[in-house]
């Protein structure tokens, strides 16, 4: 799927993703979001991806008043890692 078939701003909320607090079980929800994205990417599925990017966009700290305030923490590393890797993908506009 090519950059500019994904929805606008996906790679842009997971390069938020990376810098956002959230509690543990946020960001194992996290995780399984990218692996949606990545599954559509790889399908080439845009509404798949439309659909993952607004669940995501769920997490985003300060869209639900429980997440971002006490016992949260940085984006794991393992998780950095798919990120970039979804963010370069889309941006070379590799499925």
């Amino acid at each position: 799927m090519s950059a500019d078939r994904a929805p606008r701003g996906v790679v842009d909320t997971l390069a938020d993703a990376q810098r956002w607090r959230l509690p543990a079980a946020a960001w194992i929800l996290l995780d399984g979001l990218t692996a949606r994205i990545d599954r559509a990417l790889r399908a080439d599925d845009p509404a798949a991806l439309k659909d993952a990017h607004q669940r995501l966009e769920l997490l985003r700290p300060g869209s639900t008043p429980s997440i971002g305030g006490h016992g949260t923490s940085m984006c794991p590393p393992a998780l950095a890692e798919k990120i970039d890797t979804l963010i370069r993908r889309v941006r070379a506009g590799i499925s």
